[in-house]
């Protein structure tokens, strides 16, 4: 648990962007009690729960993660901290629409399963807010104020300087582990944050598999999202250059996160193997 008098910390989830593995290390590290999870599938509704709470019940909260734009905070009646992961916004484009395809329940799931929905119709086409620079949207906190196409330069500006500002740590999906261990700098974790890679969207293609005019497409729609990516990966290897050891301290990390993922994490195929054939 942490210090009581920590400030609370807002772990802004931009989605497709490594998230789920991180909400599953915070659950671990915070009780329930002064834990609030926004709910990814009812966002506005989980956060107008939020706001409703007694102002006493807001003041506990020592973490709230979610699906949620920049600007929380204003409801937390105490000093807070955000952490965030991005993503290169065409992988993240390509695993939103094969998400999509994967989750049954989702409203445009029987769309894309069809072929009535495109790749392409999916991110040009309007219907996904997100995937027009849905990543500065969250952090600029304008979210779904402006329309699809209406995101400028302005917004990336905010976005960034709300990074400077308010975001103890801006990580990186490609770079999960040294982010954790950045997380665990900034926060003063004094144990490792071991985890098990969670709703990770497989049976997709990669970036590079694109065609040329999908992929510009993507690029396109999140010209804004590609220069923040890279604002972001500047700013992070700039704070990986300010903590001494760390590539060090990645090696050990790693090691203990394998064993750690053989004790916890789901049965190997040898494994499997071995109990089936012990079992004729």
């Amino acid at each position: 648990m942490p210090a009581d008098d920590a400030p609370t910390l807002l772990f802004l989830h931009i989605p497709k962007a490594a998230g789920t593995t991180l909400h599953h290390v915070l659950e671990r590290r915070y009780s329930r009690d002064v834990s609030y999870r926004i709910d990814g599938f009812r966002v506005g509704q989980s956060l107008r729960a939020l706001r409703d709470l007694p102002e006493e019940e807001r003041l506990a909260l020592r973490v709230v993660h979610g699906h949620m734009p920049y600007g929380i905070h204003r409801d937390i009646p105490r000093a807070c901290t955000y952490v965030t992961i991005l993503r290169d916004p065409v992988e993240r484009a390509l695993s939103h629409y094969y998400f999509v395809r994967r989750t049954t329940r989702h409203e445009l799931h029987d769309d894309v399963v069809s072929g009535r929905l495109s790749l392409l119709d999916y991110v040009t086409g309007g219907t996904r807010i997100e995937m027009d620079n849905g990543q500065t949207r969250l952090l600029s906190g304008v979210d779904y104020e402006v329309p699809f196409g209406g995101m400028t330069r302005d917004h990336l500006d905010q976005a960034t300087a709300n990074l400077d500002r308010d975001f103890a740590v801006a990580g990186l999906s490609d770079r999960f582990d040294e982010t954790l261990l950045l997380l665990r700098r900034a926060l003063g974790w004094t144990l490792y944050p071991f985890y098990v890679k969670k709703n990770v969207t497989r049976r997709r293609p990669l970036g590079e598999a694109l065609d040329d005019p999908t992929r510009r497409a993507i690029e396109a729609c999140n010209a804004l999202d590609i220069e923040l990516h890279e604002r972001v990966v500047h700013r992070f290897e700039e704070a990986l250059a300010r903590h001494r050891h760390l590539d060090r301290e990645l090696g050990r990390f790693r090691l203990l996160n394998r064993l750690y993922r053989g004790l916890v994490g789901p049965p190997s195929y040898a494994w499997t193997r071995l109990k089936t054939l012990r079992g004729k």
